[in-house]
């Protein structure tokens, strides 16, 4: 559980980092870039290996959730567990959605014939 936590934190860093140094010098200091890989992350105008690794944070994440609502479960905390279970079903569905908006976003940049730096 705190290897996919950790795997998810890390994820997520690479990808805010990434996409905090493809923006202008205004938007890299501040409030805006706490909340940029969330609103940007899985924008069509940011690179395919940064959302990938936005993605795999989610997954990651959402995985790490399931975990922790099981060991609550097993540690007798059934409040604490539904209550972690029921994030974890919230992160699924946000985990499909973005899945679903990442692929659509592959097909977009394929189809347009798009080149991606390495």
């Amino acid at each position: 559980m705190c290897g996919l936590g950790i795997y998810a934190y890390l994820q997520q860093e690479v990808a805010n980092r990434a996409l905090i140094g493809s923006y202008p010098l205004e938007f890299r200091e501040g409030l805006p870039e706490k909340f940029l890989l969330w609103g940007m992350g899985l924008s069509p105008l940011t690179p395919l290996p940064v959302q990938a690794n936005y993605l795999n944070s989610i997954w990651a994440g959402t995985l790490a959730m399931f975990f922790f609502s099981l060991t609550l479960f097993s540690l007798g905390e059934a409040f604490g567990g539904w209550l972690a279970m029921f994030g974890f079903s919230i992160g699924v569905v946000s985990t499909i959605s973005s899945w679903m908006t990442y692929k659509k976003n592959c097909k977009h940049k394929v189809a347009s014939g798009d080149q991606e730096e390495p």
